[in-house]
């Protein structure tokens, strides 16, 4: 029996999908189970399998397009199979999605184009298939400004392309007059703000519209903690990174002082017994999360292996959704690019993040007034005022100051 393939919702934010290679194309068989695409969700590359077996008919959406979440993309069926009717289903999905009637995702450009294509597919006749047209004055505005009228229609999904739209796209072009001297800005590419980079961009806003941020920052002398991983990797061969310290710093804090712990959730303050620490990891798409489950129960040397396991997921874009869900506290540390401090917009629903910025050496005074210098580094903790005081963050920051300075009292 014919069935459609849907773009998945691999995960609670996910609103669209990216094809990003299909295993089979037109015409072969399938097996139920087998991998058939790879999906690229708003944090990792996911194998797709088919839930039936069958021919791959039709390939909806190509390779590198972007959907949203429900949308059908291909249909599996019988070789016998009349699959023109759900073509035209297709089709009617996608025009009920621009009226906002089946699937209330955010849509654009993209769906339209998409339309477009599905179109071709059902309406096949060069008399039905209405191409992008471009009025006189448009064609004679674009040649005094030697603009390709291919690259117009490529950068616009309207049936009849007119002059205002050749001016604004020259526009986005060119720069013409700076302090009365002609200048250029010429565009190299255009990127769609989609995908990663959008749920990133929506989730952050969100959080800063939503939950009031306050900010503490401290420094830490980090001679002992160096001291100690030093000492762990001469004697017993374990890597252990300043980020795996700090993780497991923080998972004795949080147990310490569980009020940091929390999210507010439908306007009720929840405080969770396990403490899920999500290390910030930044890719050339945008930053992930992924996170380390149940930290308080980790010892520094498990925690280091979980670090480095989850790490190199979120570089092979193999994170699955339960490596980046359920956190309740993240740690963002920039300190390995050189940056000394900054500030990070909390992960929602959770009520804090700790920043972390590089080790400099900087010259101190000691207890004997005397001028030495040491390790220091510098981080800022961002809460959400609505639920977490300044006397709660306070005491939470000056714990995580104590262990790194004191690093022998979590080690007994």
């Amino acid at each position: 029996m014919a069935k459609y393939i849907i773009m998945p919702k691999l995960s609670f934010n996910m609103r669209e999908g990216k094809i990003i290679k299909w295993l089979k194309q037109e015409g072969e068989q399938v097996q139920e189970q087998e991998t058939i695409l790879q999906i690229e969700t708003d944090k990792s590359v996911i194998d797709f399998e088919s839930q039936i077996s069958g021919i791959l008919r039709k390939i909806f959406i190509k390779e590198g397009e972007t959907v949203p979440v429900t949308l059908p993309i291909g249909i599996i069926a019988n070789k016998e199979e009349d699959i023109s009717i759900m073509i035209k289903e297709a089709l009617e999905i996608l025009d009920g999605i621009s009226k906002g009637e089946e699937i209330q995702e955010e849509i654009g450009q993209e769906i339209e184009l998409k339309r477009e294509f599905l179109k071709k597919e059902v309406q096949s006749s060069p008399e039905i298939c209405e191409s992008v047209k471009i009025s006189p004055r448009a064609r004679k505005k674009a040649k005094e400004l030697g603009i390709d009228i291919s690259l117009i229609k490529n950068k616009f999904s309207k049936k009849i392309i007119q002059e205002e739209d050749i001016i604004e796209f020259f526009n986005k072009e060119k720069n013409v007059v700076i302090g009365g001297i002609p200048t250029v800005k010429v565009i190299a590419k255009e990127v769609p703000y989609s995908g990663m980079r959008q749920i990133i961009g929506n989730r952050l806003s969100e959080s800063k519209l939503t939950a009031p941020h306050i900010y503490f920052s401290t420094s830490v002398d980090m001679s002992n903690v160096l001291g100690i991983i030093e000492s762990l990797k001469k004697e017993q061969e374990i890597n252990i990174t300043i980020n795996d310290f700090l993780v497991f710093v923080l998972a004795k804090v949080l147990t310490e002082q569980p009020k940091m712990n929390s999210s507010l959730v439908d306007n009720k303050i929840v405080y969770y017994s396990s403490i899920n620490i999500g290390i910030a990891v930044g890719l050339e798409e945008g930053l992930v999360v992924p996170v380390i489950k149940e930290a308080e129960k980790k010892n520094l040397n498990e925690i280091a292996k979980e670090s480095k396991r989850l790490i190199t997921l979120a570089h092979e874009k193999r994170l699955m959704p339960e490596d980046y869900q359920s956190g309740t506290f993240t740690i963002s540390n920039l300190g390995m690019f050189g940056i000394e401090e900054f500030t990070a917009i909390i992960n929602p629903p959770e009520s804090g993040i700790l920043a972390i910025g590089s080790i400099q050496r900087k010259p101190v005074v000691n207890s004997y007034d005397q001028i030495v210098i040491r390790p220091i580094l510098k981080m800022t903790l961002s809460v959400d005022h609505r639920i977490i005081d300044g006397i709660v963050a306070t005491q939470f920051l000056n714990s995580v100051k104590k262990y790194l300075f004191n690093p022998g009292m979590l080690l007994l």
